[in-house]
């Protein structure tokens, strides 16, 4: 299994790093996260019976708690962000900004981490769809400076962006986040019946 997983991850670094060399000069932005991960995990529930082998079933479960819990902690540290910035009419704090934007990347790096191994016992059909978020979340982190992951990465590095275009993206995220996190305890749920 570590064999498996230390080629996947060489092969997959291989191409990451091609990926980001070729796009060194654009401006990349996932629109919405949230709704990416959501749609990745509906396609599991409705796949309930086929997304995973019977063997996996216990590390599938312990898995999606696991994601289930970093989901929490990112929208937790978000929306405490998120709040901050209203509170303060959206002016970045450099101090204290830069402390809650440090601890949100940490955060969503678990949470990549999580989709990634959770990519390891998965159908591969679906674990495309887990590779191409884990690999946005990467390049927009790996190229900060001209890559994006959403509109509130672009404005804490000081570009121009409508404040309620950036709170109504922050509302949306949340919601779809949450939406996430209930349908993991679904998913959860008719796992262990199955």
């Amino acid at each position: 299994m570590i064999q498996k997983i230390v080629i996947i991850s060489s092969i997959f670094f291989i191409l990451f790093n091609a990926s980001v060399k070729a796009q060194q000069n654009e401006i990349y932005e996932i629109e919405n996260l949230g709704t990416e991960i959501f749609s990745f995990l509906n396609s599991l529930n409705d796949n309930i019976n086929t997304f995973f082998k019977t063997e996996d079933k216990g590390r599938v479960r312990r898995h999606l708690g696991y994601l289930q819990t970093d989901l929490r902690k990112y929208l937790k540290e978000r929306r405490e962000l998120m709040d901050y910035l209203d509170q303060n009419n959206y002016k970045v704090d450099n101090d204290k900004t830069k402390k809650m934007v440090k601890n949100l990347k940490t955060k969503l790096d678990k949470l990549s981490d999580r989709l990634f191994r959770i990519s390891i016992y998965i159908d591969s059909n679906f674990a495309d769809d887990v590779q191409g978020i884990f690999s946005r979340i990467h390049q927009s982190q790996e190229e900060q400076s001209e890559l994006y992951l959403t509109k509130l990465d672009w404005y804490l590095d000081g570009k121009t962006i409508d404040i309620k275009v950036l709170s109504k993206e922050g509302t949306r995220m949340y919601n779809n986040l949450q939406q996430s996190i209930e349908l993991i305890s679904t998913i959860k749920q008719r796992i262990k019946e199955g």
